[in-house]
C-alpha cells in the first residue's frame, strides 16, 4: 500500500482511505489503554474494557502534549519576567 502525498489529498474519500490505510499499518490495538473491570456478584470472571479508537494514546500524541505544556510554561515565565521589568 502506498500513501499519496498530503498535497494530493483533495477529496474526503481519499483522506478517509488514507487514514484507514495508516490505521491498518500501525496496528493501533497495541496503543489502546485497557482497564480491568470486576463484575458484581460472586463467581463472575474479571474482564477488560477499552476505549474507542478516537481516544488512542500514541507516543506521538504524548509528545505533542508535552510540547504544548512546555510552550504554555515558557509563555507564563516570559509574562512574569515582563511584569517584573515593568514594576
Amino acid at each position: 500500500m502506498s500513501c499519496p502525498s498530503i498535497a494530493a489529498l483533495s477529496c474526503g474519500r481519499v483522506i478517509r482511505d488514507l487514514s484507514l490505510t495508516i490505521l491498518c499499518v500501525l496496528q493501533v490495538r497495541k496503543f489502546v489503554i485497557r482497564r480491568k473491570v470486576q463484575p458484581k456478584g460472586e463467581g463472575k470472571k474479571e474482564y477488560e474494557k477499552a476505549p474507542r479508537i478516537q481516544r488512542l494514546v500514541t507516543p506521538q500524541r504524548l509528545q505533542h502534549k508535552r510540547h504544548r505544556l512546555a510552550l504554555k510554561r515558557r509563555q507564563a515565565e516570559a509574562s512574569k519576567d515582563a511584569a517584573v521589568c515593568l514594576h
